[in-house]
């Protein structure tokens, strides 16, 4: 399984890496705060992802250590006295092979840490958060500017509309920049935030991979 999930992650790196590196998203003629709401969605997604990849992972180390606690209280006194590496050899200890597999299980995953991931998540759901912010001001401002050009078109008198063309060149140009910084805060989420996620990812599952190999699975013979 785990080799399997870290050939996907290094697919979808390699994916986002050939991906154009500059995105152009803001003053795009679309539905009316369609992209403003996929992004907050978005957004709000990877907020949840972030805090439940990390809840999963603590649970499941909680879970392991209190089985394997649970199933160590029923190791005899005499055994207790062993080392650990002894106690649980599937020659010294003569019980089922769960008691085995649950206490290298836990030895194995404890020091796994998830830290690095969560917050590579964390950064993408930030640059993403940024980025709506971006978006919503360059909205502000095509709008602002729309307004004007409908305000000039309604104008007949000629100091009028010398004063309000000057106006609108100003707020087009307003305009253009908050497009640029909406377009980059875009780009900088694929370019910079986005990879540290699945290069994390890819990571985590490689040392769990190393970490589960090492989990003793007794057979039949060995575990009597």
């Amino acid at each position: 399984m785990w080799k399997l999930i870290i050939k996907c992650h290094k697919k979808q790196l390699q994916a986002i890496k050939n991906a154009e590196t500059y995105v152009h998203i803001a003053g795009m003629h679309t539905r009316k705060g369609s992209r403003l709401k996929a992004t907050k969605n978005l957004e709000k997604e990877t907020w949840k992802w972030a805090a439940r990849f990390s809840h999963y992972i603590k649970t499941q180390k909680a879970f392991v250590s209190l089985l394997n606690n649970w199933l160590l209280g029923y190791i005899s006194e005499e055994l207790k006295t062993l080392d650990e590496a002894d106690r649980l050899s599937p020659n010294r200890i003569g019980a089922p092979a769960i008691f085995i597999v649950c206490n290298d299980w836990h030895n194995a995953i404890q020091d796994i840490s998830e830290d690095g991931v969560y917050k590579a998540i964390h950064g993408f759901a930030s640059s993403l958060h940024h980025l709506q912010e971006k978006r919503e001001e360059e909205h502000r401002q095509r709008i602002k500017t729309e307004q004007l050009l409908k305000d000039l078109e309604d104008q007949f008198e000629k100091d009028v509309i010398v004063a309000m063309q000057e106006m609108l060149d100003e707020q087009k140009a307003t305009h253009q920049e908050a497009i640029k910084l909406a377009n980059d805060a875009a780009s900088d989420c694929l370019r910079i935030s986005l990879p540290p996620v699945f290069e994390t990812l890819e990571s985590f599952c490689l040392e769990n991979l190393k970490a589960y190999e090492k989990i003793r699975i007794p057979n039949a013979s060995t575990s009597r």
